[in-house]
């Protein structure tokens, strides 16, 4: 099986840093690459890796600057990403999942499917 490719948005995070090294030592797993908001053009950049999964710490300022999350779900909709909180020891599993209403019911149903 091949590993999961893992992208790690972070700036000077010495959690990010950790994050990575942690992961990287499971390589039969995952694919673990590191994306900083410094380097620009994050989102290309972030298209480009072809990530299953996008780690981001919510709290950097620099990465809600640089990436936005609707951007990711939209250029990327099959991408998980975890939104990491070391204050909260939290983390936060946000997906896309897209649908097209054509009735109210549809929409209805979609509302009665949210967990």
């Amino acid at each position: 099986m091949q590993p999961k490719r893992v992208l790690i948005v972070a700036g000077h995070s010495l959690f990010a840093d950790g994050t990575a090294n942690r992961l990287g030592q499971y390589p039969e797993q995952v694919e673990v690459l590191r994306l900083s908001p410094a380097e620009g053009n994050l989102l290309d950049r972030a298209i480009a890796a072809r990530p299953s999964v996008i780690i981001m710490d919510p709290r950097d300022p620099e990465i809600g600057r640089a990436l936005s999350l609707r951007g990711v779900l939209s250029a990327l909709p099959s991408v998980h990403v975890l939104l990491l909180d070391p204050k909260k020891a939290q983390i936060q599993v946000v997906t896309s999942q897209t649908s097209e209403p054509v009735e109210v019911e549809d929409l209805i149903e979609l509302i009665s499917n949210a967990t």
